[in-house]
């Protein structure tokens, strides 16, 4: 069955940095649209939204009786705003699309729910872009860490899977949705667990890390790259350095891209801009 699917063409650090800036400013309104929608239909927002298995098996049966089919049937090529609406980053660019647009905000509410339990459920994930190692990944919108993320698009299938298709020869569970969510928190939190045992008890010590700036693509474009012996053992600092960089009034964006590599953007910084910056706080860098 076609579903919607973002474009994954190669993107440069700025780019990539803009998309998930986007998607993370575009999450609080498709969450408040989706409540209003369910409370429209005479249901409880609070009650759907609970996010226990229940309310999750219950969300996709509503979702079952609301999300429609495009009137003009499977519409294909570049999706573009339509019916005097946009619409939500994951859906820009090169991309089949089955929903009309009324079920195009339901489903981006359903990503954004989706998520906020996430981050309830694994405080230590978020979401990020997938990394330019792997083609099939990059450019991807994802929650998760490492090679264990959960990409919208499967969040998008799994939703629009209540639309009827020739080639399933049963309805899907009801539970669909609800499995989406304990499959990719199972798997967060392993990656999550295995990386915290393999880095020891003093592999974290900043003394021991060397982080390497590498100038990008375009001026002003940054990769911030952690000793590859103690990659493994970088999480959590790596993490604290994104949200000091991204409190810097020069930096544009700072993107957690693999859990040893960062992507900064700061168009007035240079590389040595960006060493000295790392050793005023103390961070060892090359």
């Amino acid at each position: 069955m076609s579903v919607p699917y973002p474009a994954r063409p190669a993107r440069s650090a700025t780019e990539r940095g803009e998309l998930l800036a986007a998607f993370r400013e575009e999450r609080g309104s498709a969450l408040a649209a989706l409540r209003d929608e369910i409370a429209g239909t005479g249901c409880d927002p609070d009650a759907l939204l609970a996010g226990t298995d229940h309310a999750l098996t219950d969300l996709y049966g509503w979702l079952r009786d609301e999300v429609a089919a495009r009137p003009d049937g499977e519409w294909q090529g570049e999706v573009r705003p339509f019916g005097g609406q946009g619409v939500p980053t994951w859906l820009r660019g090169p991309a089949t699309c089955r929903l009309d647009r009324r079920s195009i905000a339901l489903v981006d509410g359903i990503v954004s729910h989706v998520g906020e339990l996430l981050s309830g459920q694994v405080p230590d994930a978020d979401w990020r872009i997938g990394p330019r190692v792997d083609p099939a990944r990059d450019g991807a919108i994802e929650f998760g860490v490492d090679a264990d993320a959960l990409d919208v698009a499967a969040v998008v299938a799994a939703a629009s899977r209540v639309l009827p298709s020739p080639y399933r020869r049963r309805p899907d569970p009801p539970t669909v949705l609800r499995d989406v969510v304990r499959d990719a928190t199972a798997r967060v939190r392993r990656a999550l667990a295995a990386g915290a045992g393999a880095a020891g008890p003093d592999a974290t010590d900043r003394d021991d890390v060397v982080l390497i700036v590498e100038e990008g693509e375009l001026p002003g474009e940054f990769e911030l790259h952690a000793d590859d012996v103690l990659a493994h053992a970088t999480g959590g600092m790596l993490d604290g350095i994104v949200a000091a960089l991204a409190a810097d009034s020069a930096v544009s964006s700072a993107v957690r891209a693999e859990r040893e590599r960062v992507e900064v953007v700061a168009p007035t910084w240079s590389a040595d801009t960006l060493r000295r910056w790392l050793t005023e706080r103390g961070w060892p860098r090359g």
